[in-house]
């Protein structure tokens, strides 16, 4: 499997430095169905390599194993880290054909990145309750909107100021990758809400989960200046 892997993605490098360079419309579309073959190849990638992985480790048990991880790690880092790259280019010249206000390629000028977090809460939140059957509250501040905040809860543990939701991006446009910036935030918040549900299930009572965007370290550098605990925040 592993070796499957490695042979599709050398044979996509090696695809693309023997295309030609588009010189007409027709041989643009040509390209971009290459590239759009390349984005959508079945492969499970992940799941092949993570399946590679275990498999070496029962081979060598974990003593073994453990004297290698750090070589391993290296290797796996190396090749994701180019993978994203490719896919990051591919995805963007297939995108760019499209001209949007504020929008290069797969590049916005100015991400949104509270309603990232409220989208992907909800998404992290149905994602708990299918396991967990409940879910805490996941509440998104420093982006100044979200007029649905609860009231201010003293018994979760945090002070009244988490609730006004100041802004914290201070009006600063933020240019990034959209769906990179949504994988990030839904890892984040899923594993933050499974925690939250493993800790609080016994107790039958769930605490509120913020999330807070800030442009900077500066704003949210000090949890007590968002008078919140910084073990249940996301920065």
């Amino acid at each position: 499997g592993v070796q499957a892997v490695v042979k599709g993605f050398s044979s996509y490098v090696d695809r693309l430095a023997e295309s030609p360079r588009p010189e007409t419309a027709e041989d643009d579309r040509r390209f971009t169905e290459m590239l759009r073959g390349i984005l959508e190849d079945p492969t499970q990638v992940v799941r092949t390599l993570g399946c590679g992985v275990t498999e070496v480790r029962e081979a060598l048990g974990e003593d073994r194993y453990e004297a290698i991880r750090p070589e391993v790690d290296h290797i796996l880092d190396r090749f994701f880290i180019k993978r994203i790259g490719l896919r990051f280019l591919l995805q963007h010249y297939i995108e760019a054909a499209e001209s949007r206000p504020g929008v290069s390629g797969i590049i916005h000028s100015n991400v949104q990145v509270g309603r990232i977090l409220r989208a992907e809460a909800l998404e992290a939140r149905r994602l708990c309750r299918e396991i967990y059957g409940e879910a805490p509250d996941v509440i998104v501040i420093g982006d100044g909107e979200g007029g649905d905040l609860p009231s201010p809860s003293r018994s979760a543990g945090f002070g009244s100021s988490i609730y006004e939701n100041p802004n914290l991006s201070y009006d600063r446009q933020f240019t990034y990758v959209p769906t990179h910036l949504r994988f990030s935030c839904s890892v984040l918040l899923q594993n933050a809400c499974f925690s939250v549900a493993e800790l609080f299930a016994r107790k039958q009572a769930f605490e509120t989960l913020p999330a807070a965007a800030s442009s900077g370290a500066a704003p949210v550098s000090s949890p007590r200046k968002l008078e919140m605990p910084p073990v249940h925040a996301i920065f």
